[in-house]
């Protein structure tokens, strides 16, 4: 069978992205779509300090995902689908059915909205076990196509970078916002100050980006945050210079700068790793309040 899409990872919309699937294409479809019912939510940021709302939500109504969770999906794919059919997830979020598809020879098509859940289901679900990582379609993969994608897609541009740091969430207020753009929160709450929010600013505009510095540095005095990143296209060469009057970042011995600068660029100079150009205290999961580990991300 020839399946040219097939063991792909794909950023955005399932509807628009089968709708590219040819005729009797796939073998099985598992998905669990979001239940969405807004009963019994909690607001991970309710305790963050920020003045605003960022509408960011941990449902208590979901299913427990787990490794018994995993053998469940395992031993249905196994029973319903025969060795090399394709699976689709078009709701792929923590990638169990594309690690069960993937140790039992079947190909798989995984599709999400979040390019966050998909970088994850790279990370923590294949890697881990031993299964070569998924090309992710629909996302940047060098300067040149992150410069196409924040001048064609611009807001898909805003989830897509601030989800290469772990422990941020985009902002689903796209309009209107007053330019933030997405959110996290620390884990514990500094020595020196009883707020812990951050806050972050994207921009895919070229150049220098002062006037984005200055702005940010409105809102975190503005929204009562703790501190503030600034996410840029280019690497801000000029940015040590940059003035501000935020109080640094206390955690017990450690001192953290409370306005800091990431850029694209950077990213892939450093081999794609977020941590060679932040220095942040530890992070709470933006969707569970605990701490950003492995074990965490998966389970409720």
């Amino acid at each position: 069978m020839n399946t040219p899409f097939a063991n792909t990872l794909y950023y955005g919309d399932c509807l628009d992205i089968m709708a590219g699937f040819p005729d009797s294409y796939i073998d099985l479809i598992c998905l669990d779509p979001p239940f969405n019912s807004n009963e019994k939510y909690n607001k991970v940021f309710k305790d963050s300090g920020l003045r605003i709302d960022p509408q960011i939500k941990a449902f208590d109504d979901v299913w427990l995902w787990d490794n018994t969770s995993a053998e469940r999906v395992e031993r249905v794919k196994n029973a319903v689908a025969n060795p090399d059919d394709l699976v689709l997830d078009p709701f792929a979020d923590c990638g169990t059915t594309i690690e069960a598809a993937k140790k039992n020879g079947r190909d798989v098509i995984g599709i999400d909205i979040l390019p966050f859940a998909l970088r994850l289901i790279n990370r923590y679900r294949l890697a881990p076990n031993g299964i070569t990582p998924l090309p992710i379609e629909g996302v940047p993969v060098d300067m040149d196509t992150a410069r196409q994608f924040a001048k064609t897609v611009p807001f898909k541009f805003q989830d897509w970078t601030i989800s290469l740091i772990d422990g941020l969430a985009s902002n689903p207020q796209k309009v209107g916002d007053d330019g933030i753009d997405g959110f996290g929160m620390f884990l514990n709450t500094p020595d020196n100050m009883d707020r812990k929010a951050i806050i972050v600013q994207v921009t895919g505009a070229s150049g220098s980006q002062k006037a984005k510095f200055d702005r940010l540095h409105a809102n975190i005095r503005n929204e009562n945050a703790a501190m503030g990143i600034l996410i840029t296209l280019d690497a801000q060469t000029a940015q040590r210079n940059w003035k501000h009057t935020l109080d640094p970042v206390r955690m017990g011995e450690t001192t953290y700068a409370p306005i800091q600068c990431f850029s694209v660029e950077e990213y892939y100079r450093n081999n794609e790793r977020w941590d060679r150009i932040l220095t942040l205290p530890s992070l709470a999961n933006p969707w569970t309040g605990k701490h950003m580990q492995q074990k965490i991300l998966f389970e409720a």
